[in-house]
Parts: structure tokens; sequence; C-alpha cells
């Protein structure tokens, strides 16, 4: 892999809200692809009294801005980052799930979950692929909360990556009720996994 490649695989993963980072590369939300595994994709999966359930979208609005050069070696950078995922696109295959689990993320007041990265350091890497641990905070329903998570990067060519992750969150944290439903018969677990998987592109 070329060097200027590595540095900005490397640089997708690291993406703290610092002020410092204006000058750089510039990289967006990439367009829809013909290729699954290459298109954005945010999933949520749960258990219920009844059974298994799962929502899918395929929207995640952002930007990252950064200078590569300041990822020569391993250890903390700066960038800015903007993320955030509409409540509305994320859906089940039933319409009132879909209803239900709006009302309670709140998405009359708080239509979008975002993520702001605060700190980040570089792990191991294979390949065309890297892993960066991250400290950020994640905002659901209008309730922000830390999060550490580790996020793969994943090079599809000079100027197209691949960010992915899994975390699980626990729905009371965020200031809501697991939903229920059939009259109390249906009942959420408080747990829940939230994986996505961002293709973003050098715009600049």
């Amino acid at each position: 892999m070329k060097r200027n490649a590595l540095l900005l695989a490397i640089t997708f993963c690291i993406t703290p809200m610092l002020a410092g980072a204006t000058d750089g590369a510039h990289f967006k939300s990439a367009k829809s692809s013909t290729v699954k595994l290459e298109s954005t994709q945010v999933l949520i999966k749960g258990t219920s009294s009844l059974h298994e359930w799962q929502m899918e979208g395929s929207t995640i609005n952002g930007s990252i801005t950064t200078d590569p050069a300041t990822w020569k070696t391993a250890g903390g950078s700066s960038a800015n980052v903007s993320i955030s995922i509409p409540v509305a696109s994320i859906k089940s295959e039933s319409s009132r799930m879909d209803r239900i689990m709006r009302n309670s993320l709140k998405a009359d007041r708080n239509p979008d979950i975002t993520y702001q990265l605060t700190s980040a350091s570089l792990g191991k890497s294979t390949g065309e692929s890297f892993i960066v641990h991250t400290n950020g905070k994640l905002t659901i329903a209008g309730a922000t909360r830390d999060l550490a998570m580790d996020v793969t990067t994943t090079r599809i060519n000079d100027k197209r990556y691949i960010l992915a992750a899994e975390v699980p969150i626990r729905m009371t944290d965020y200031g809501f009720k697991p939903p229920v439903a059939m009259l109390g018969t249906l009942k959420t677990g408080n747990d829940a996994k939230i994986s996505f998987r961002w293709v973003v592109e050098q715009v600049q």
C-alpha cells in the first residue's frame, strides 16, 4: 500500500471533534454502491418476549476533515467530524414497530442519533484494514453518554473507505424504556446492539 493511502486510511477511523483540523483531506458519505458490502448500513438488533428483532437503515450523514500528515506515527491527532443518523431512516419489517420505536426514541423532538469522537489511538493493522480504539459521545433520544468502541477501516481504493463497528447499548441508559406492544404481551429487552458500516470517499 502506498504511504499516502496508509495515512488516509488511518485518518478515517480517528475522528475526534477537535477544533484544530481545518486543513487537509476532506471526506463525505459515499454514494450507494451496487456492491452490498460497499454500501452504508445501520443495523439495530434486540430481543423481546416473543422473538428477536432488528431494524435497518442505509443513511449516515457526515463529513470528516483531517490532516494526513499528523498520522505519520501511532498516537492521537486532531480532526473534525460531523455524523448523524436520521431515526426515521431506520426501519423494520413492521410499520407498527417502526412507529413504536420512533415514539420510544422521542423522534419528534430528537430526529437524529448523533456521535462525536473525542479521542482515539491506532491499534493493529492487517493488510488493507486498520483497527482504531476510540472514545466518544453517543446521543440517542436527546441523552448523551460516553462510548468506547473499536472501529475497523478498510481501504476500497485510494479515495474510498469503509468504517465499521458494533457496540452494545442499554436503552434505559439513554432515558427511554424498552418498547411494549400487543397490550403488554410483547416486551423488548433492555439490551441491544448497534452496528454500522459507513462508506466514505475523499472529496478534496
